[in-house]
């Protein structure tokens, strides 16, 4: 998840929905050092739903009053296995409170399961995206995210 040094984590797994196995979250605390100072940032890694929308929808809402209790900048990524989440958690028009937003630029193609896009990074505004892009390479039923992303520039960071 990082090559930063993790001080701390936890998981929370959302109630079962059967008949699928298990989802939930893992938060991953890191501590981002540059030449001015010491930042702390929140990783999670979700892996949501794949079968029930409504059951995406109650996890999505667990995630939000986690991200919303944490005052550290944050990346949220993982399998959402959904398209409209991350716009959620990333549109302007519903009043974007958690300040999160990913990439959608140079036209590249972004599917990450067949031709949908299911997997996301998501920053806040903290950070910034210096690349993001898909791998072609199958690691499992779902192509890999992979993103560089740095410290917005700020007092000569």
């Amino acid at each position: 998840m990082s090559r930063l040094p993790m001080l701390s984590g936890y998981e929370l797994t959302f109630p079962p929905s059967l008949p699928t196995a298990s989802k939930g979250l893992t938060l991953a605390e890191i501590e981002w050092q540059t030449t001015n100072r010491t930042v702390l940032i929140d990783v999670i890694s979700v892996y949501l739903d794949f079968s029930r929308e409504k059951v995406r929808r109650q996890q999505l809402s667990e995630m939000k009053i986690t991200i919303s209790t944490r005052t550290r900048p944050v990346i949220v990524m993982g399998d959402f296995n959904s398209e409209w989440i991350a716009q959620q958690l990333t549109s302007s028009k519903i009043g974007n409170t958690y300040g999160l937003h990913t990439y959608f630029g140079d036209n590249k193609d972004l599917s990450t399961y067949k031709d949908k896009r299911l997997d996301w990074i998501l920053v806040s505004k903290e950070l910034v995206f210096q690349s993001y892009d898909v791998s072609p390479l199958e690691l499992s039923d779902h192509l890999a995210v992979i993103a560089t992303v740095s410290l917005a520039v700020e007092n000569g960071d």
